[in-house]
Protein backbone atom coordinates (compact mmCIF):
# COMPACT_ATOMS: atom_id res chain seq x y z
CA UNK A 1 0.00 0.00 0.00
CA UNK A 2 1.36 3.36 -1.27
CA UNK A 3 1.38 6.35 1.46
CA UNK A 4 0.53 9.78 0.80
CA UNK A 5 2.99 12.27 0.75
CA UNK A 6 3.17 15.88 -0.03
CA UNK A 7 4.10 17.70 -3.42
CA UNK A 8 6.02 20.70 -3.17
CA UNK A 9 6.72 23.49 -5.43
CA UNK A 10 10.00 22.63 -6.43
CA UNK A 11 9.01 19.28 -6.73
CA UNK A 12 6.22 20.22 -9.37
CA UNK A 13 8.93 22.00 -11.00
CA UNK A 14 11.11 19.35 -11.81
CA UNK A 15 14.12 19.86 -9.69
CA UNK A 16 14.05 16.90 -7.81
CA UNK A 17 16.09 13.38 -8.66
CA UNK A 18 13.69 11.99 -11.53
CA UNK A 19 13.57 8.04 -11.31
CA UNK A 20 15.68 6.59 -14.40
CA UNK A 21 15.28 3.39 -16.27
CA UNK A 22 17.84 0.63 -17.27
CA UNK A 23 18.60 2.82 -19.98
CA UNK A 24 19.46 6.26 -17.90
CA UNK A 25 16.26 7.68 -19.47
CA UNK A 26 13.69 9.46 -17.64
CA UNK A 27 10.83 7.37 -16.14
CA UNK A 28 7.57 9.28 -17.03
CA UNK A 29 4.99 9.26 -13.92
CA UNK A 30 1.32 9.75 -14.76
CA UNK A 31 -0.04 12.40 -12.43
CA UNK A 32 -3.58 12.20 -12.55
CA UNK A 33 -4.71 15.42 -10.93
CA UNK A 34 -8.02 16.28 -9.12
CA UNK A 35 -10.15 19.82 -9.12
CA UNK A 36 -9.01 20.65 -5.96
CA UNK A 37 -5.65 21.04 -7.41
CA UNK A 38 -6.77 23.32 -9.95
CA UNK A 39 -9.23 25.31 -7.83
CA UNK A 40 -5.75 26.18 -5.93
CA UNK A 41 -3.71 26.63 -8.70
CA UNK A 42 -4.96 26.89 -12.40
CA UNK A 43 -1.47 26.55 -13.43
CA UNK A 44 -0.74 23.21 -11.77
CA UNK A 45 -1.27 21.80 -15.05
CA UNK A 46 1.74 22.74 -16.14
CA UNK A 47 4.14 22.34 -13.21
CA UNK A 48 5.43 18.22 -13.30
CA UNK A 49 8.26 18.35 -15.58
CA UNK A 50 8.62 16.00 -17.73
CA UNK A 51 5.44 14.16 -16.69
CA UNK A 52 2.23 13.23 -18.12
CA UNK A 53 -0.92 14.79 -16.44
CA UNK A 54 -3.87 13.20 -16.73
CA UNK A 55 -7.46 15.25 -15.87
CA UNK A 56 -10.50 12.88 -15.52
CA UNK A 57 -13.39 15.08 -17.62
CA UNK A 58 -15.22 14.62 -14.05
CA UNK A 59 -12.57 17.84 -13.14
CA UNK A 60 -13.56 19.60 -16.37
CA UNK A 61 -17.17 19.17 -15.08
CA UNK A 62 -16.67 20.28 -11.52
CA UNK A 63 -14.46 23.32 -12.66
CA UNK A 64 -17.71 24.60 -14.84
CA UNK A 65 -19.81 23.71 -11.68
CA UNK A 66 -16.94 26.36 -10.03
CA UNK A 67 -17.27 29.13 -12.43
CA UNK A 68 -19.53 31.42 -10.50
CA UNK A 69 -18.65 31.12 -7.30
CA UNK A 70 -17.90 34.19 -5.24
CA UNK A 71 -14.40 32.91 -4.02
CA UNK A 72 -13.56 30.22 -6.64
CA UNK A 73 -14.88 31.20 -9.53
CA UNK A 74 -12.09 32.77 -10.38
CA UNK A 75 -9.71 30.00 -9.88
CA UNK A 76 -12.52 28.08 -11.80
CA UNK A 77 -12.52 30.18 -14.82
CA UNK A 78 -8.78 30.61 -15.46
CA UNK A 79 -8.16 26.82 -15.01
CA UNK A 80 -10.62 26.52 -17.90
CA UNK A 81 -9.60 29.37 -20.43
CA UNK A 82 -6.28 27.60 -19.98
CA UNK A 83 -7.51 24.37 -21.02
CA UNK A 84 -9.28 26.06 -24.09
CA UNK A 85 -5.96 27.99 -25.05
CA UNK A 86 -4.76 24.29 -25.30
CA UNK A 87 -7.48 23.21 -27.30
CA UNK A 88 -7.43 25.84 -29.50
CA UNK A 89 -3.44 25.64 -29.97
CA UNK A 90 -3.83 21.51 -30.12
CA UNK A 91 -7.21 21.33 -31.70
CA UNK A 92 -7.91 18.55 -29.16
CA UNK A 93 -7.38 17.48 -25.81
CA UNK A 94 -8.66 14.16 -25.48
CA UNK A 95 -5.40 12.60 -26.65
CA UNK A 96 -2.04 13.40 -25.38
CA UNK A 97 -0.42 17.34 -25.74
CA UNK A 98 2.98 18.82 -25.65
CA UNK A 99 3.21 20.68 -22.28
CA UNK A 100 6.67 21.82 -21.75
CA UNK A 101 8.68 18.72 -22.00
CA UNK A 102 5.80 16.45 -20.36
CA UNK A 103 2.31 16.25 -21.65
CA UNK A 104 -1.21 16.82 -20.66
CA UNK A 105 -4.60 15.25 -21.76
CA UNK A 106 -8.31 14.62 -20.66
CA UNK A 107 -9.34 11.37 -20.11
CA UNK A 108 -12.73 10.49 -21.51
CA UNK A 109 -12.45 6.71 -20.84
CA UNK A 110 -10.71 4.28 -18.01
CA UNK A 111 -14.07 5.06 -15.93
CA UNK A 112 -15.08 1.63 -15.38
CA UNK A 113 -15.30 1.32 -11.44
CA UNK A 114 -15.00 -2.14 -11.72
CA UNK A 115 -11.53 -2.16 -11.15
CA UNK A 116 -12.15 -0.48 -7.54
CA UNK A 117 -13.83 -2.35 -4.46
CA UNK A 118 -16.97 -2.58 -4.12
CA UNK A 119 -16.91 -0.16 -0.53
CA UNK A 120 -15.68 2.49 -2.83
CA UNK A 121 -17.68 2.55 -5.83
CA UNK A 122 -20.45 5.15 -4.75
CA UNK A 123 -21.49 6.86 -8.09
CA UNK A 124 -19.79 10.61 -7.10
CA UNK A 125 -16.66 12.36 -8.85
CA UNK A 126 -14.12 10.94 -6.16
CA UNK A 127 -15.21 7.73 -7.33
CA UNK A 128 -15.05 8.47 -11.16
CA UNK A 129 -11.46 10.10 -10.44
CA UNK A 130 -10.24 7.01 -8.59
CA UNK A 131 -11.83 4.79 -11.27
CA UNK A 132 -9.56 6.67 -13.97
CA UNK A 133 -6.56 6.56 -12.00
CA UNK A 134 -6.53 2.28 -11.26
CA UNK A 135 -7.68 1.53 -14.07
CA UNK A 136 -4.87 2.82 -15.74
CA UNK A 137 -2.73 1.36 -12.99
CA UNK A 138 -3.82 -1.75 -14.17
CA UNK A 139 -2.37 -0.82 -17.86
CA UNK A 140 0.93 -0.56 -16.33
CA UNK A 141 1.06 3.04 -15.95
CA UNK A 142 3.16 4.89 -13.04
CA UNK A 143 0.09 6.49 -11.79
CA UNK A 144 0.09 9.14 -8.55
CA UNK A 145 -3.23 10.89 -7.53
CA UNK A 146 -2.38 14.24 -6.86
CA UNK A 147 -4.93 15.80 -4.54
CA UNK A 148 -5.52 19.20 -1.84
CA UNK A 149 -8.32 16.84 -0.48
CA UNK A 150 -7.18 14.93 2.42
CA UNK A 151 -9.89 11.61 2.01
CA UNK A 152 -9.12 11.55 -1.58
CA UNK A 153 -6.10 10.88 -0.79
CA UNK A 154 -6.62 8.54 1.69
CA UNK A 155 -9.00 6.50 -0.39
CA UNK A 156 -6.14 6.37 -2.89
CA UNK A 157 -4.07 5.02 -0.97
CA UNK A 158 -6.33 2.37 0.45
CA UNK A 159 -6.66 0.59 -3.28
CA UNK A 160 -2.72 1.15 -3.56
CA UNK A 161 -2.62 4.33 -5.49
CA UNK A 162 0.46 6.32 -4.63
CA UNK A 163 -1.23 9.67 -3.34
CA UNK A 164 0.54 12.85 -3.12
CA UNK A 165 -0.68 16.44 -1.62
CA UNK A 166 0.17 19.54 -3.79
CA UNK A 167 1.38 21.87 -1.94
CA UNK A 168 2.62 24.10 -4.60
CA UNK A 169 1.35 27.81 -3.62
CA UNK A 170 0.03 29.64 -6.57
CA UNK A 171 0.17 33.19 -4.78
CA UNK A 172 4.18 33.14 -4.69
CA UNK A 173 3.68 32.45 -8.35
CA UNK A 174 1.46 35.09 -9.79
CA UNK A 175 2.54 37.62 -6.73
CA UNK A 176 -1.11 37.99 -5.51
CA UNK A 177 -1.59 41.14 -3.32
CA UNK A 178 -5.17 40.81 -2.99
CA UNK A 179 -5.54 44.56 -4.62
CA UNK A 180 -6.05 45.66 -8.27
CA UNK A 181 -6.05 48.63 -9.83
CA UNK A 182 -8.83 49.56 -12.41
CA UNK A 183 -9.82 52.44 -14.34
CA UNK A 184 -13.52 54.29 -14.42
CA UNK A 185 -15.39 56.98 -16.32
CA UNK A 186 -15.90 60.01 -14.42
CA UNK A 187 -19.47 59.63 -14.27
CA UNK A 188 -19.17 56.06 -12.59
CA UNK A 189 -16.64 57.20 -9.92
CA UNK A 190 -19.15 59.84 -8.97
CA UNK A 191 -21.86 57.26 -8.76
CA UNK A 192 -19.66 55.17 -6.42
CA UNK A 193 -18.56 58.35 -4.34
CA UNK A 194 -22.29 59.26 -3.90
CA UNK A 195 -23.91 55.82 -3.95
CA UNK A 196 -21.44 53.83 -2.12
CA UNK A 197 -21.56 51.18 -4.40
CA UNK A 198 -21.55 50.59 -8.33
CA UNK A 199 -22.90 47.77 -9.89
CA UNK A 200 -19.72 45.99 -11.83
CA UNK A 201 -22.35 44.83 -14.52
CA UNK A 202 -23.52 48.61 -15.33
CA UNK A 203 -19.54 49.66 -15.77
CA UNK A 204 -19.00 50.84 -19.46
CA UNK A 205 -15.77 48.38 -19.32
CA UNK A 206 -15.68 45.91 -16.43
CA UNK A 207 -13.18 43.51 -18.01
CA UNK A 208 -10.27 44.52 -15.31
CA UNK A 209 -13.03 44.22 -12.52
CA UNK A 210 -15.26 41.12 -13.39
CA UNK A 211 -13.47 38.05 -13.04
CA UNK A 212 -11.74 39.01 -9.40
CA UNK A 213 -12.42 36.84 -6.26
CA UNK A 214 -14.84 38.46 -3.69
CA UNK A 215 -13.47 41.21 -1.56
CA UNK A 216 -10.37 42.11 -3.65
CA UNK A 217 -9.40 45.56 -2.79
CA UNK A 218 -9.32 48.34 -5.40
CA UNK A 219 -7.58 51.24 -6.08
CA UNK A 220 -10.09 53.37 -8.78
CA UNK A 221 -8.86 55.72 -10.58
CA UNK A 222 -10.87 58.13 -13.02
CA UNK A 223 -9.59 61.69 -14.97
CA UNK A 224 -10.97 63.33 -12.11
CA UNK A 225 -9.67 61.89 -8.84
CA UNK A 226 -9.18 57.95 -7.03
CA UNK A 227 -11.08 56.53 -4.45
CA UNK A 228 -10.57 52.91 -3.30
CA UNK A 229 -13.16 49.96 -3.20
CA UNK A 230 -13.79 46.29 -2.46
CA UNK A 231 -15.93 43.75 -5.10
CA UNK A 232 -18.64 42.64 -2.63
CA UNK A 233 -20.19 38.64 -3.20
CA UNK A 234 -23.31 40.43 -5.30
CA UNK A 235 -20.58 41.60 -7.89
CA UNK A 236 -20.61 45.21 -6.70
CA UNK A 237 -17.80 47.84 -6.07
CA UNK A 238 -17.58 48.92 -2.64
CA UNK A 239 -16.68 52.60 -1.93
CA UNK A 240 -13.68 52.32 0.95
CA UNK A 241 -13.59 55.41 3.11
CA UNK A 242 -10.11 56.03 3.83
CA UNK A 243 -11.21 57.95 6.90
CA UNK A 244 -12.08 55.01 9.23
CA UNK A 245 -10.56 54.43 12.07
CA UNK A 246 -10.79 51.92 15.36
CA UNK A 247 -9.20 53.10 18.69
CA UNK A 248 -7.07 55.49 16.77
CA UNK A 249 -5.41 52.98 14.37
CA UNK A 250 -5.91 54.74 10.49
CA UNK A 251 -4.87 53.07 7.22
CA UNK A 252 -1.98 55.00 5.92
CA UNK A 253 -1.44 52.90 2.23
CA UNK A 254 -4.39 51.97 0.19
CA UNK A 255 -3.85 47.65 1.75
CA UNK A 256 -3.93 48.98 5.03
CA UNK A 257 -7.31 50.88 4.52
CA UNK A 258 -9.23 48.13 2.56
CA UNK A 259 -7.72 45.57 5.60
CA UNK A 260 -9.80 47.85 7.51
CA UNK A 261 -12.89 47.86 5.85
CA UNK A 262 -12.67 44.44 5.43
CA UNK A 263 -12.02 43.83 9.51
CA UNK A 264 -14.96 46.21 10.14
CA UNK A 265 -17.07 43.96 8.26
CA UNK A 266 -19.33 41.37 10.21
CA UNK A 267 -20.57 39.38 7.31
CA UNK A 268 -17.03 38.67 6.85
CA UNK A 269 -15.57 36.01 9.13
CA UNK A 270 -11.88 35.46 8.52
CA UNK A 271 -9.53 38.46 6.81
CA UNK A 272 -6.11 37.16 6.02
CA UNK A 273 -2.98 39.93 6.43
CA UNK A 274 0.15 39.18 5.45
CA UNK A 275 3.18 41.69 4.96
CA UNK A 276 6.54 42.46 5.94
CA UNK A 277 7.79 44.11 9.36
CA UNK A 278 6.52 47.28 10.42
CA UNK A 279 3.53 47.26 7.88
CA UNK A 280 0.36 47.10 10.05
CA UNK A 281 0.24 43.36 9.36
CA UNK A 282 -0.34 42.61 13.05
CA UNK A 283 -1.41 46.01 14.06
CA UNK A 284 -4.63 46.64 11.94
CA UNK A 285 -6.40 43.30 12.80
CA UNK A 286 -6.24 43.77 16.82
CA UNK A 287 -7.82 46.75 16.74
CA UNK A 288 -10.58 45.88 14.88
CA UNK A 289 -10.70 42.57 16.97
CA UNK A 290 -11.46 44.55 20.31
CA UNK A 291 -14.18 46.76 19.45
CA UNK A 292 -17.31 45.41 20.87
Amino acid sequence: MSAATEIHPEETSGTTPPHSTSAGEVARTTYVLDTSVLLSDPRAMFRFAEHDVVLPVVVVTELEGKRHHPELGYFARSALRMLDDLRVQHGRLDAAVPVGTGTLRVELNHSDPGVLPSGLRLGDNDTRILSVAANLAAEGSDVVVVSKDLPMRVKASSVGLAAQEYRAQQAVEVGWTGMASVDLDEGELASLWGQDRVSIAELRDPSGVRDLPVHTGLVLHSTRGSALGRVTADKQIQLVRGDRDVFGVHGRSAEQRVAIDLLLDREIGIVSIGGGPGRGSRRSPCAPGSRP
